[in-house]
């Protein structure tokens, strides 16, 4: 390979084209956020990059940050913990739906809008066993979810919910 120096690094970007523009966010060293639970699940920001969202193993709740404002309200609430949430992709069809991986199940929800006060609206269920993760295609038509105690992977309709395949055959 060849090695770049810092000098010559900005060449090698010159071909990508216009830098893309973002929506104007404040600078986040000035926006305080209140104490909050620990973060076990991951987080992620929406696709508008208004909204921090993260939810955790010993949390039941999937907290939505308003990124301007620095103020959390809960999008949702489960029974027993949230493992992990994903968010549809941009170009989805169901692009402002998250999935989220609980113990208590897998469930997708319609995302609200971070300028509203309200919550995530359920759109589909699975309550028949505990899910560790969950990711979306990249076109956003399937989501695959993991259970947690036997590995089994089911891939799903993210429209309806409805199971299409199965991989229960690990190497």
């Amino acid at each position: 390979g060849v090695l770049a120096s810092p000098s010559t690094m900005p060449d090698l970007f010159d071909d990508l084209g216009p830098e893309p523009s973002y929506p104007a966010v404040p600078n986040i060293s000035h926006v305080q956020f209140s104490r909050c639970k620990t973060l076990r699940g991951g987080c992620w920001f929406t696709h508008d990059a208004q909204m921090l969202v993260h939810g955790g193993v010993h949390d039941k709740e999937l907290s939505l940050w308003n990124i301007r404002t620095g103020q959390r309200r809960v999008g949702l609430s489960r029974s027993d913990g949230i493992v992990t949430s994903a968010l549809a992709p941009l170009d989805a069809a169901c692009g402002s739906m998250v999935c989220v991986a609980a113990l208590d199940g897998l469930a997708m929800y319609t995302m609200p809008t971070s300028d509203s006060d309200e919550t995530c609206d359920l759109v589909w269920e699975s309550t028949d066993a505990a899910y560790c993760d969950v990711a979306f295609s990249p076109d956003g038509k399937l989501v695959a979810s993991a259970h947690c105690k036997t590995g089994l992977v089911q891939l799903r309709d993210a429209e309806t919910g409805r199971v299409r395949a199965v991989v229960d055959d690990f190497p």
